[in-house]
Formats: C-alpha cells, structure tokens, sequence
C-alpha cells in the first residue's frame, strides 16, 4: 500500500527495493549543471532527484550501497520529491572545507510525466525546500569525509497525497585508514508524509581493497511518523548486512540481509528477515 513517498512492504513501515518496482518507464532527471568560481559554485538547474544533493553520502545509493530506505537520503524522516521535479539546486564552497547546499523544486512533479512540471510548480506553488551546511575534509572527499546538517521544508501535494512539514537530518561519516567507513545519522520531521518522524542510524562500511569489494552492517531506529499512518505504531528497529563482491571493475554481486524487529505494522510477528541478491553490471 502506498503512494510516491510511503511504501509498506511486509507489514512493516518502509521500503527495501525501492529501484525494483513495477511503476514502468520514469524519468529520474534531466537537468544542466554549470561550475564557477573554479569550481566553488555549482548549479543544478531543470529536472531534479532531490536524493542526488540532499543529505547524500557515501553508501546511499540503492544500486550498491544499502537496500533499505533507513539508509538512504532522510533516512525516512524526510519528504522525498518525486523525481524530475523542475528546480534548482546550488553548492557553495565557503573555503576549503566548509560548504552549503541549498534549493528549491516542485514538490508534486510527475515522473511518468516530467515535463508538467513546469506547469505544476508554477500554478501550483507546492515547493519543495532545504538548506544544508557541511564539513568535509576537501571537496574531493565530499562523499566521503563528510559531516553535514539539513533543513527541509514541504508545501505538501496532492499528486503524492502527502502534508505539509519540515524536518532536520543529520549525517556524519568518515574514511578512516582507506578502509573503515563508521557513520552516524539521525532525523527528525513533523508531519510532512514521511514514514518516520524520529530515526536514528549507525553503523560502519569496509573496505579491504581501493575500489574493491565492500561490507555494510547498518542498525537503525525509528518512530513511524502518526500523522502519515493516523495512529499511534510501535517503534521498529532494522539490521542489515550485505557484502558486494566485486568481481571486477564492472561486475559486482551483492547478498543482502535485513532483518526488522517489532514490525510496525505487524503487531502478530517480533522479527521478519528479508534477504535478497543482486548484480550490477557496468558497461
């Protein structure tokens, strides 16, 4: 059961295969990007995914990082906009290691319908916002050494059913010794048609060899958010552990497992284990 922001899958409050769906063909971005100021200011201007600049970090990414949504962008205390949301985003180095990422995009676009989006955000006025400021160790290692705070703001939207709300993210995560990836984040949201209004996570990536194989082992928290699901849940907590071997430069293979303690939406069962596979494939 769901809509653009909240899935339920196995009677618990999330998503865990988010990039396997059966929605058909979707339009993720299509937008132009232009540096200045010798690469201290960057722009993102036309049809966004709000999951590639907003609390982003190093093992996000569904296709190689962690499966479950806890793990992800807003660690599901955040109201993620549909992709191909017409917007602007831009990146400003404030010296070597400071920087903030603000921007601003249609917060009820239609990915089957991307280019309606530029009809919707602007007789609709339903917008999607944040603000982050961050620490990295060099604009080289953003993705890695990066330690940032976010606010975001949305006006709702009737495309995705969802309210109107506001949250605060945190993220912090460093390459320690080329190897170890410990992290560490945290959200908060009131309303906003998350699935979660507090989550807290942690946990470590490892990685032997450079742009070698990599092990994730993740515990999160979460409160699921009362006004998304209109009644009181209990709180669940989510393991997982996957191992991506990597083949080769091009093939990687990645068990997974997951398991969910005190399902929110299952009051019958006290732990579910999800396990999956998958291979990627780079050409």
């Amino acid at each position: 059961i769901g809509n653009n922001n909240v899935y339920v899958i196995v009677c618990f409050a999330g998503t865990f295969l988010r990039p396997f769906d059966n929605e058909g063909f979707l339009m993720t971005n299509f937008y132009w990007r232009q540096r200045l100021l010798k690469g201290r200011l960057t722009l993102l201007a036309g049809l966004l995914d709000a999951t590639d600049y907003v609390d982003a970090w190093a093992l996000t990414s569904q296709w190689t990082g962690f499966l479950n949504f806890a793990f992800s962008n807003g660690s599901q205390a955040m109201y993620v906009p549909p992709e191909a949301a017409l917007g602007v985003a831009i990146t400003a180095y404030l010296n070597d290691h400071f920087y903030l990422t603000g921007s601003i995009s249609d917060a009820g676009a239609n990915p089957r319908e991307p280019w309606k989006s530029f009809e919707s955000f602007f007789a609709n006025t339903d917008f999607y916002k944040s603000i982050e400021a961050g620490y990295v160790s060099s604009s080289d290692h953003f993705i890695l050494d990066n330690i940032h705070l976010t606010y975001w703001h949305s006006d709702g939207s009737e495309v995705t059913n969802a309210e109107a709300g506001w949250g605060l993210l945190f993220s912090g995560s460093w390459f320690l010794g080329g190897r170890f990836l410990p992290f560490f984040r945290a959200g908060y949201a009131e309303n906003g048609g998350t699935v979660l209004s507090r989550s807290i996570s942690a946990g470590m990536g490892y990685q032997p060899v450079a742009k070698g194989s990599v092990l994730g082992i993740g515990f999160n928290w979460g409160a699921p958010n009362e006004s998304t699901f209109k009644t009181d849940l209990r709180e669940q907590y989510i393991i997982e552990v996957y191992y991506r071997a990597q083949f080769s430069t091009r093939l990687a293979v990645t068990p997974d497992m997951q398991m969910v303690i005190n399902p929110a939406l299952n009051t019958s069962v006290s732990t579910l284990f999800l396990w999956g596979l998958r291979a990627r494939l780079s050409l």
